[in-house]
């Protein structure tokens, strides 16, 4: 049977028909339009550039630690700076006093000293030097000089110097009063004065003075009987500092 006029195709051959979107994608590109199309890959991998070398930095400077070797220790050195722990022990038990980043330091009755530490959370556990058995454990966060009361075997009061220094013809003033349960706490000054030392003869910002005193005194003396004890104290205390520039001047040849 032949093919009808109408019906141009063989029966039975195959159509080639191509739809539509085939035939438009299929279509001449211009020069405009690869040129668009390549400046926007350029982009992409522009921008992916960038996003992989600022995550490769962050890991490098993060890793940094953990590649040396030092593992979380120095990780907090990189992000923390140093902070003094003045340790005062009134108590009657010989302490050595551990605190987290720093080195141990042993202090008998009636002594103090200090040890250098580093900013942000830090544990303190204070063991019996003759016995071994821990006798206190506390913690804090570090955002400056820290003061540790052994045992709570004393009371301490804060005094503002500020005004003393850079000419302001100001006078000292109490801060703040710390009692036997206050065993660890953060002095927030620039320039600290620990118990039993002399006010430097210059400073910088704000200057806090920390003494120790009887917890009966803190606790019901007004402020200006603890300011006349610790003037007392602290004219005491230079007296003895020029005697002994004195005779250090009179043993020089």
């Amino acid at each position: 049977m032949s093919p009808s006029p109408a019906d141009p195709t063989p029966e039975g051959a195959p159509v080639d028909e191509q739809p539509a979107a085939e035939t438009a994608a299929s279509a001449p590109v211009g020069v405009d339009d690869l040129e668009e199309d390549g400046f926007e890959r350029a982009r992409r991998r522009q921008g992916l550039t960038i996003a992989l070398v600022v995550l490769a930095g962050v890991v490098a400077i993060g890793g940094i630690p953990w590649a040396l070797g030092f593992g979380p220790f120095a990780a907090r050195l990189l992000s923390s700076t140093d902070v003094i722990v003045h340790v005062i022990n009134r108590s009657e038990v010989p302490v050595e006093v551990e605190v987290s980043f720093a080195r141990p330091v042993t202090v008998l009755p009636g002594h103090l000293d200090t040890t250098t530490a580093l900013t942000g959370p830090l544990d303190v556990v204070a063991r019996n030097t003759e016995t071994g058995e821990v006798v206190e454990s506390l913690s804090i966060r570090a955002t400056g000089p820290i003061f540790y009361n052994v045992l709570g075997a004393t009371c301490l009061v804060i005094f503002d110097l500020t005004a003393l220094y850079g000419g302001q013809g100001g006078e000292m003033r109490v801060h703040a009063r710390v009692m036997e349960d206050e065993r660890l706490f953060v002095v927030e000054a620039q320039t600290v004065v620990r118990p039993r030392h002399p006010a430097p003869e210059s400073a910088l910002g704000t200057v806090h003075w920390v003494e120790d005193f009887g917890c009966d005194m803190v606790r019901d003396g007004d402020d200006a009987f603890l300011l006349a004890r610790a003037e007392l104290r602290m004219r005491e205390r230079l007296d003895l500092l020029e005697e002994r520039r004195r005779l250090l001047e009179g043993a020089t040849p």
